[in-house]
């Protein structure tokens, strides 16, 4: 990964440009990978963000398995409940679903709502990579996650 998008935040950053490690040791072996690449991934996908009459949205999406989920934005204009799935693990991201408002990180600066959010450890896509989001929040309301995904690809040889 040639910058990491947590490069860009001040909230895990050092100065500009230059994200530090130290911050969150777990992430950094991301950082100097050569067989990952930054992904977002938009969960759900824009046909699928408005709440229907039951109030809740349930959506299966696939990530590319060998993958690392390592953190997500959620937004900020709207407020609801989440919870994530990794079916083949059978591994929720929450004990139990979520408030919006509960897994925003607020970023240092005034105004700077909301900042990325990293997960408290990362995350690996093992299997098929099938997970679960399910969304609850006020009928016709548009909701979704963006998840920060450091996705496999072709490892150069050495």
């Amino acid at each position: 990964m040639s910058v990491s998008s947590l490069a860009l935040d001040t909230s895990w950053r050092d100065y500009w440009g230059n994200w530090n490690s130290f911050v969150e040791p777990q992430m950094s072996p991301l950082e100097a990978s050569t067989c990952h690449a930054p992904r977002f991934a938009l969960i759900p996908p824009v046909e699928n963000q408005i709440v229907p009459a039951s109030g809740k949205i349930i959506f299966n999406f696939h990530l590319v398995p060998g993958s690392i989920i390592y953190g997500f934005y959620a937004q900020k204009n709207v407020e609801f409940v989440i919870q994530l799935t990794d079916v083949g693990l059978g591994h929720k991201f929450w004990q139990e679903p979520e408030t919006s408002n509960n897994i925003i990180t607020r970023g240092s600066g005034r105004a700077r709502f909301p900042s990325f959010t990293l997960l408290p450890t990362p995350h690996p896509v093992v299997g098929e990579g099938l997970f679960t989001v399910e969304l609850w929040a006020a009928v016709g309301a548009r909701v979704y996650v963006i998840l920060a995904v450091a996705e496999v690809t072709d490892c150069p040889v050495r």
